[in-house]
């Protein structure tokens, strides 16, 4: 009787054990093809412009780079020139500005000259630069934005400010290697 207790104690716990490996098995199995299918469906980087600033040399060297990419330009009004998706925004203020904020997602990049804007991407873990090739992050956009309010207001009680130098050969080498940097670590990822 002790012996055939003992035997059926075993046998349970043989059984127990078994089970467990099964459950446990049928759960890496079925997990399995959710990984797999989850890694070869990633998400494709979507590049968001705001093109009411975005100088055409720019617009025209991130459609030839990126040609492989989903690019679109928002603004309030066409942006005459170029073939690419533009989202079309209500005219108002930052009406495409969060329009670009609503669609961008983390892993994404946004190119715009808007420090405001800027840090809305950039808390959304969206990478963003502008056009001459700054790249908004983490730890500079809170001191960009403060120099930038500093700025805005100084030109509101009347003080007048030499406005940044027209975009030249320098500003787009800068934009293009930044932009080109930038394109090849996504394309690693």
């Amino acid at each position: 009787m002790f012996l055939e207790t003992q035997l059926l104690e075993k046998a349970k716990h043989f059984l127990f054990c078994l089970m467990k490996a099964a459950v446990h098995s049928a759960a890496i199995f079925l997990c399995l093809p959710l990984r797999a299918q989850s890694l070869s469906q990633s998400k494709a980087v979507k590049i968001f412009v705001d093109a009411d600033s975005c100088p055409r040399q720019a617009r025209e060297h991130i459609l030839k780079r990126a040609a492989k990419l989903k690019v679109i330009f928002a603004a309030n009004r066409v942006i005459p020139g170029f073939g690419a998706e533009m989202e079309i925004c209500p005219a108002g203020d930052n009406a495409a500005d969060d329009r670009i904020v609503e669609l961008a997602q983390s892993g994404d990049l946004a190119l715009t000259r808007d420090v405001p804007l800027a840090k809305r991407l950039v808390e959304k873990d969206v990478i963003v630069m502008d056009d001459r090739g700054r790249v908004f992050t983490k730890n500079n956009i809170n001191e960009l934005l403060s120099m930038r309010n500093f700025m805005v207001g100084l030109v509101n009680n009347g003080l007048e400010f030499k406005r940044t130098a027209d975009y030249n050969k320098k500003d787009f080498k800068n934009f293009a290697d930044s932009l080109d940097k930038i394109l090849s670590k996504l394309s690693r990822t």
